[in-house]
């Protein structure tokens, strides 16, 4: 899951803990967050509905790519959740924000190093090369 997600379920954590985990919990399972033992396991462990929620969005925040907007698809099929999800949708992330006391970037990738390109050509093609892609550039 990137980090502006993460931010979103995080600024919207109490709110979320309303859901009923028991009732998502196979539509999770059929979009693949989990598999039907971890949702045991992760329900299984905690003693009320808030707690086995709270537990389930803080693993969903390891899941892959996907798993934000698998989540938002869960809970599209629930009417009494619409406005959980309007919340989620509205709520600004920006770089300034901070995940785990480090500011938002764009992706979990690092931040680009120095980056040199060279652009050499004559009057009918050039070529742009950079530290990971080469363009050729040509005039017809």
């Amino acid at each position: 899951m990137n980090i502006q997600d993460k931010s979103r379920l995080r600024k919207n954590r109490c709110n979320l803990m309303a859901i009923d985990p028991d009732q998502i919990k196979h539509h999770l399972i059929q979009e693949e967050l989990f598999t039907p033992q971890q949702m045991d396991d992760l329900l299984l462990s905690q003693p009320t509905p808030k707690d086995r929620m709270g537990s389930l969005l803080t693993e969903m925040e390891e899941k892959g790519p996907n798993a934000y907007s698998a989540f938002r698809k869960v809970l599209l099929q629930f009417p009494p959740y619409k406005h959980l999800l309007d919340e989620l949708d509205r709520t600004l992330v920006t770089a300034t924000d901070e995940m785990d006391g480090a500011p938002l970037n764009q992706t979990d990738e690092p931040p680009a190093k120095n980056v040199s390109i060279l652009i050499r050509g004559n009057d009918s093609s050039a070529v742009v090369s950079g530290s990971h892609s080469t363009i050729t550039i040509v005039k017809r």
